[in-house]
């Protein structure tokens, strides 16, 4: 039977619903983060819908809160900002960079 034909069944609700759970399953961990208010677009490019401001600091750099799956994916994407991007939570995440920082100094250094 056709989802038209099925009573009470509407589409753009249904859809909605299924969009909403993926972008809740994208975003299970926050973090928050500071970073100069010039790079705030490059980074919102990266995190998208994921990506919120929090705040503007006197020192010309935003508090931002990021979210992804796991500590792990966000210290990916962070990985190659180095010190542009500063994380303040959660330690999980500043965790995951210092070990992929100690990984690449180890593999890069000689």
């Amino acid at each position: 039977m056709p989802s038209s034909d099925l009573p009470d069944f509407e589409l753009p609700a249904a859809w909605q619903r299924v969009v909403d759970e993926v972008e809740q399953r994208r975003s299970l961990l926050p973090a928050t983060v500071l970073i100069d208010v010039m790079y705030l677009p490059v980074l919102r490019t990266q995190f998208g819908l994921h990506c919120n401001i929090d705040g503007h600091l006197d020192d010309g750099r935003v508090r931002a809160r990021l979210a992804a799956p796991t500590a792990l994916m966000i210290a990916q994407h962070l990985a190659g900002w180095g010190a542009l991007v500063e994380v303040v939570e959660p330690e999980a995440v500043r965790a995951e960079l210092a070990r992929i920082g100690s990984e690449l100094t180890e593999c890069y250094a000689n």
